[in-house]
């Protein structure tokens, strides 16, 4: 999606897009959020909890019913099916996927490794619970070293995604029509839009980072 969207500067060329990969999303949002960092960043991950509505309301809230994904900072949960009206958010069974991202410390080489856990939900519309609504959720956590209580939720949008009949849409949607993602000036750490990234798409120890990824 463009990176527009996401606050990075509404002179963006829609040729920029910002689709971080696992990676870019724990080494670049969650852990500075899990340390209490500042992020010049932090702009293009939405203050909301994304299980309060149904996604397209969700979406629709803050400017991306357009968009192929949007991203949240919420409260955690250990829920493995939460209902909302219009349907219910489904986790997949077993423990999530796994991986370890390899920081380096740019003054003296050090290495930390971060390990992190994504679970994956994914969304039935009500009495069509056997048919896929098109919306799944990626729920990001650090578990080495442990840091609980953070959690980044990424909610990814299918082509053919279900929309509600326009009569059914409305309830918060109404409430924060006006609402939109915010526009700060610097540009961020998307791998096909900061060429301070080196194509890796990661904007390493700059703007007080303390680590770049190996």
């Amino acid at each position: 999606m463009e990176a527009s969207k996401f606050g990075f500067g509404t002179s963006t060329p829609p040729a920029f897009v910002f689709n971080p990969t696992d990676a870019d999303i724990v080494a670049h949002y969650l852990l500075p959020r899990a340390l209490g960092l500042h992020n010049p960043h932090a702009h293009a991950i939405i203050e909301d909890d994304p299980g309060s509505a149904p996604p397209w309301e969700i979406l629709k809230r803050h400017g991306h019913e357009d968009s192929d994904h949007a991203f949240f900072f919420g409260p955690p949960t250990n829920e493995s099916r939460r209902a909302v009206r219009g349907g219910v958010w489904q986790r997949r069974k077993g423990n999530g996927y796994e991986d370890t991202v390899t920081l380096v410390h740019p003054a003296g080489g050090c290495e930390v490794d971060i390990r992190y856990r994504r679970y994956e939900l994914t969304f039935s519309v009500a009495k069509r619970e056997h048919e896929r609504a098109g919306y799944v959720m990626h729920e990001y956590q650090i578990i080495s070293p442990p840091l609980p209580g953070t959690v980044l939720t990424r909610i990814k949008v299918h082509k053919n995604a279900y929309r509600p009949p326009a009569a059914d849409a409305g309830g918060a949607d109404e409430q924060h029509a006006d609402l939109q993602v915010p526009g700060p000036e610097q540009p961020g750490p998307s791998h096909e839009h900061d060429p301070a990234t080196n194509g890796d798409g990661f904007a390493g120890a700059q703007d007080g980072a303390l680590y770049d990824r190996r």
